[in-house]
């Protein structure tokens, strides 16, 4: 997990997780996370749908229960 992004129809907020650069080699850890807010702030619509909708052989996003016990996106 490199962060988890709260979403709250159109708005999305991004958390960084601690991630060591071992777990995600051969990507850089700071390219990796410009690229979730890249794919967070092109989501179109409702944020959430969009980011779990998502196809890819790279990305997934999925609900998860926040810390406060509201649904987030990882």
């Amino acid at each position: 997990m490199i962060g988890r992004v709260f979403c709250e129809g159109r708005t999305a907020k991004i958390e960084p997780k601690r991630f060591s650069a071992e777990t995600v080699r051969p990507f850089e850890p700071v390219e990796l996370y410009d690229k979730l807010e890249f794919l967070v702030g092109s989501a179109i619509g409702d944020t959430f749908h969009s980011l779990v909708k998502l196809r890819s052989g790279f990305w997934s996003f999925t609900e998860i229960p926040g810390d406060d016990g509201l649904p987030g996106v990882a």
